[in-house]
């Protein structure tokens, strides 16, 4: 399915031999048929009123916008892969599997015949002044043509494939996208710029956004990259469930149209998403966190780092010095201190700015987890199967930590602890299936078996009257003060990684190995499902007003969600940048807007 985009239009080819039109909204104008044989391509003329398709059955329709056929170009001997029009709209250009690209005027005259391609032609661009026309093949060569037919320069581009082409705004710039999973940046003599190497699969569409600052390209590995025009990645837009084929611009640049296999057209706001990524670890996020006043977010990596981040995705701070994986960071209650606990069996205390504060403290095995006790104490618990606290102590300017308790607390590894939000109340979990519930002096309150197969994930409510824990049964469970259990969240298809209540207590967050986040209110009704880690979610954050959600993953990806619109657009189910899935182009549900 190919999708074109004017300022109110929208278009959609499909193999179901029609063409649709929809409103920007998602209301269904008209379906258009006339086709014999699957629709490979939609194009809208500059002045938006006139539709070019091509097909499988070898022909070129010019439509009205009414639906009525205006005229029917024969010639082409394949399959009629590309259809352009001149910016000028005076010339419509078609690429064919029969190695040709015709050039027709806007009346439907055939005007001339490209010819020298030796493999069947997928892509045609016109440039900005109409006077250039580019041309790639099956073999992976880029033809570069004037509009009465010269060949002006050919080389090959890509070493497979070419899928797409287009011309920056200015003309100065050409990018290409092919099967060797690349897409290029070239300037128009045809010299290399730029490779943007980031798929894992054939990138099979290539758009400069109309104001010329970002590249959108497309891919069969699900997902659609935008990138600064020196190469480096703007974002990452996941949400498809199969091969991405294409996307178009709004003329004002700030929305993305995309379509794919999983017969979904989806439009995503580029100037305000509604989750922003941010990019910097090598390794997986395994732990996140919000600054106490939400003005930065904390990660840890097993890339043995812990970074600070402005909430525009900038780095603030990189802390080094972990000599192995990262596994937890945390703040202290006022904001000023940076805590993280590691595999190699430390807990380094760090200020905001990336100085060190002290680096001797730590358990006999690797520390699982760290969490502060108001401003002066934190408590870790470790893969030793303690729990050790630990005081902050102001001696001559200099903070120290001392040690105050150490407790034996499980008969495994403890895989997580949580603080209440009055640090009257500690809750661990550990792979010997037990809550365990303490006072924050260490003393035992009660321990509950709560899970057949390992926990993994505990937190407190903020008025400490629930519980929430998770782990390899792929639920969340919520028990009250009492150790009784009130209710169980299914609907996870993997080991549940975290869990966190939002501030106010009214809802909950649990991460999980499916890769995705589920939200439910505190009655265990689902709120909402994110989707866009491509990995294992290992750890989510409410930022202090709860209107923020971050996460962390097995992907390298920190994501910065924008709950409360998310929420407010979508009850039901949401994900990533998008504003909404416009359509299926099924006949079952042709029409139909599908949220």
């Amino acid at each position: 399915m190919i999708i074109v985009k004017t300022a109110k239009l929208i278009a959609s080819a499909s193999s179901d031999t029609t063409i649709k039109i929809w409103q920007q909204d998602g209301k269904l104008l008209r379906t258009l048929r006339g086709h014999r044989d699957g629709v490979i391509d939609v194009a809208f003329s500059p002045q938006e009123n006139i539709i070019a398709s091509g097909g499988e059955d070898n022909v070129v329709n010019l439509w009205r916008l009414n639906g009525t056929i205006r005229n029917s170009l024969h010639g082409h001997r394949g399959s009629v892969h590309r259809v352009v029009f001149s910016p000028q709209g005076d010339l419509i250009a078609s690429a064919s599997e029969d190695r040709t690209v015709r050039l027709w005027s806007s009346d439907g005259d055939s005007i001339n015949v490209l010819l020298g391609h030796q493999r069947e032609v997928l892509a045609v661009a016109f440039s900005p002044d109409g006077q250039t026309i580019a041309t790639g093949d099956r073999s992976g060569t880029l033809r570069l043509w004037n509009r009465s037919g010269k060949l002006l320069d050919a080389f090959v581009a890509h070493k497979m494939p070419i899928r797409d082409i287009d011309f920056s705004p200015d003309g100065q710039l050409l990018v290409t996208g092919g099967d060797d999973n690349l897409a290029k940046v070239w300037q128009s003599d045809g010299s290399l710029i730029e490779t943007l190497a980031e798929y894992d699969a054939p990138v099979t569409g290539v758009k400069f956004s109309p104001d010329g600052k970002i590249i959108g390209t497309s891919s069969w590995d699900r997902t659609i990259k935008l990138w600064h025009l020196d190469g480096t990645l703007h974002s990452n837009l996941e949400g498809h469930r199969g091969r991405v084929w294409g996307l178009a611009w709004s003329p004002d640049s700030s929305t993305i149209a995309t379509a794919g296999w999983d017969n979904v057209v989806k439009l995503w706001n580029i100037k305000n998403p509604l989750v922003k990524t941010f990019y910097g670890h090598q390794g997986s996020v395994l732990s996140v966190a919000f600054h106490p006043q939400g003005k930065l977010i904390g990660t840890a990596s097993d890339d043995h780092t812990a970074k600070l981040w402005h909430l525009d995705g900038t780095l603030k701070t990189n802390f080094t010095g972990h000599s192995a994986e990262t596994y937890e960071i945390a703040f202290s209650g006022d904001g000023s201190l940076v805590a993280s606990t590691s595999l190699d069996r430390t807990i380094k205390l760090w200020r905001t700015q990336g100085t060190i504060v002290d680096t001797s403290l730590g358990h006999e095995a690797p520390v699982a987890d760290v969490d502060f006790l108001g401003d002066d104490r934190f408590v870790s618990g470790g893969f030793d199967q303690t729990i050790r606290f630990w005081r902050l102590q102001q001696v001559a300017k200099k903070v120290q930590v001392v040690a105050k308790r150490t407790i034996f607390a499980h008969q495994a590894i403890i895989t997580d602890i949580d603080v209440s939000s009055d640090n009257q109340l500690i809750a661990s979990v550990s792979q010997d299936r037990y809550l365990k519930l303490w006072q924050n002096d260490g003393e035992l309150i009660q321990a509950i078996l709560a899970d057949d197969t390992g926990l993994r994930t505990v937190a407190i409510s903020p008025d400490s009257q629930t519980i929430a824990t998770g782990g390899r049964e792929q639920n969340v469970k919520l028990w009250d003060s009492s150790g009784k259990l009130i209710r169980v969240l299914e609907g996870h298809q993997g080991v549940v990684l975290d869990v966190e209540f939002s501030p106010d207590g009214t809802k909950i967050a649990s991460a999980s190995a499916d890769h995705t986040i589920k939200i439910w209110n505190r009655q265990g009704k689902l709120l909402t499902t994110l989707r866009g880690h491509r990995g294992r979610v290992w750890n989510v954050a409410f930022s202090p007003d709860g209107q923020q959600l971050v996460s962390g993953s097995e992907d390298k990806l920190v994501k910065l969600w924008d709950l409360k619109r998310i929420l407010e657009l979508n009850p039901l189910e949401y994900g990533c940048h998008w504003i909404r899935d416009y359509l299926k182009t099924n006949l079952n549900t042709a029409g139909r807007e599908v949220r």
